[in-house]
């Protein structure tokens, strides 16, 4: 009962480690598996997205919170927001040796993308969609009293397409593709809603 009650503290309580000139990145440990000595499993949420050096910070900070040794340590960091944890933002892996990968977008590439030109129009908002190999900004935007989305990729390229949209009772709908049932929601909150077939896939906050 006492290691189970350990377990529920680890995985519940908010941790902070400090980098560098005394700033601080706040992050949570939800998973910490082990198998004998062979392996380990740890997923992180981070408060926040950080460069490879703090990641490589981190993975030390993780390691050595257990005493004990294993063949392999593998760390997988989900990023605090709504979206389904569905795949991870980055992993530092320990296999044996140190291997930091960043799947998602980076802070250079999201400030790259928030600094592109917008849309001339009513914009109704700008969401970042950088979810596992995918870096792109979504704005949706009416102009003329028709709805279009651009979406901005990480090269700098846009597409921009006119799309059909309704009011419902969850928010906008905003629709993609009919055929395949895609389309977003635009909550009354500013959130992004994309869904495919009946499933929400993922959130975005909006950047605006």
């Amino acid at each position: 009962m006492k290691k189970i009650l350990l377990y529920l503290l680890l995985i519940s309580t908010l941790i902070t480690a400090r980098e560098g000139e005394g700033e601080e990145l706040s992050y949570s440990i939800t998973k910490d598996d082990t198998l004998m000595h062979i392996k380990r499993s740890v997923e992180i949420i981070l408060s926040q997205k950080v460069s490879k050096v703090k990641l490589e910070k981190l993975a030390k900070i993780i390691k050595n919170k257990d005493a004990n040794k294993y063949e392999r340590t593998f760390i997988g960091y989900y990023i605090d927001d709504s979206s389904p944890k569905n795949t991870y933002w980055a992993t530092t892996h320990y296999n044996p040796n140190l291997e930091i990968n960043i799947l998602g977008s980076t802070i250079k590439e999201d400030k790259k993308l928030q600094d592109s030109r917008k849309p001339q129009g009513n914009v109704l908002g700008i969401w970042m969609d950088d979810r596992q190999f995918i870096n792109q900004k979504v704005t949706i935007f009416k102009k003329n009293k028709k709805m279009y989305v651009q979406i901005t990729y990480k090269s700098g390229k846009s597409e921009t397409s006119q799309v059909q949209y309704k009011q419902t009772k969850n928010g906008i709908k905003v629709i993609t593709d009919s055929e395949t049932k895609q389309f977003y929601i635009i909550k009354k909150d500013g959130r992004l809603f994309f869904w495919e077939s009946g499933y929400n896939y993922h959130i975005a906050n909006t950047i605006n």
